[in-house]
């Protein structure tokens, strides 16, 4: 699969990473337990 640049972080010449990945660390679950009722909203 091939992604968009701007998908993309340039930190340097030599590094970039995905902004996506750069993104989700939030809910690795290394932060305490997540309570989904709270995170996710309900929309009705």
């Amino acid at each position: 699969m091939t992604l968009i640049e701007s998908s993309r972080l340039k930190f340097t010449n030599d590094i970039n990473i995905c902004r996506i990945l750069n993104g989700i660390w939030q809910v690795s679950g290394a932060h305490g337990r997540i309570s989904p009722k709270a995170a996710i909203p309900k929309y009705v």
